[in-house]
């Protein structure tokens, strides 16, 4: 179990690395003048997003690994059931006057099976709160690096609009120059 616990926690951090490279692909991409987008290198983003859906899908087995044993553990239960139910449906047989016996094997598995239930059913709710978390962190993770590219390309367009407002503004000026030149020489 620890084993899977360190390589649930190895998927988490690849993924969280594949978002960077993702996020750094965008930052380092051209932009297009007078929009808010950017020109990505589509194999590059294809293969970034490739590698995340492939990252993905293990924590999902691990999920389904933690209710498969559910499974196995309730069918276990319910197997030992049977076996108790019928061990004890032959020590009735035999022993008709000897009720204690056969209610004893009957409380028993009983209790077998619901501890068996009760398993599983931690382990069921225990895989949907994992698998819970980690879409959750995984979508803070998105909306924190999406919040970031918004920010850092709405500044650089804010820089280039000023730069570029700057520029005409000189060659106004300098135009304006001229006219009074121009008039200054009739």
């Amino acid at each position: 179990m620890e084993f899977e616990r360190n390589d649930m926690n190895k998927n988490k951090i690849e993924l969280i690395r594949l978002v960077e490279i993702l996020q750094d692909e965008i930052d380092q991409s051209s932009k297009v003048p007078f929009s808010n987008k950017v020109m990505v290198n589509q194999d590059i983003v294809t293969d970034i997003i490739n590698e995340i859906i492939q990252s993905v899908p293990a924590d999902f087995n691990t999920a389904q690994y933690v209710i498969a044993e559910k499974e196995r553990i309730l069918e276990e239960a319910n197997g030992e059931y049977n076996r108790i139910r019928m061990e004890a449906e032959e020590i009735m047989h035999t022993q008709v006057n000897e009720h204690t016996i056969v209610r004893a094997a009957e409380d028993k598995a009983r209790n077998i099976v619901s501890k068996g239930q009760t398993e599983a059913k931690n382990m069921r709710l225990a895989a949907r709160d994992y698998a819970q978390g980690l879409l959750a962190e995984l979508e803070e993770e998105l909306q924190l690096r999406s919040d970031d590219a918004m920010v850092s390309f709405k500044k650089d367009m804010e820089d280039f609009v000023a730069g570029y407002r700057q520029s005409i503004d000189s060659t106004t000026q300098t135009v304006r120059e001229n006219i009074q030149e121009l008039s200054n020489m009739k």
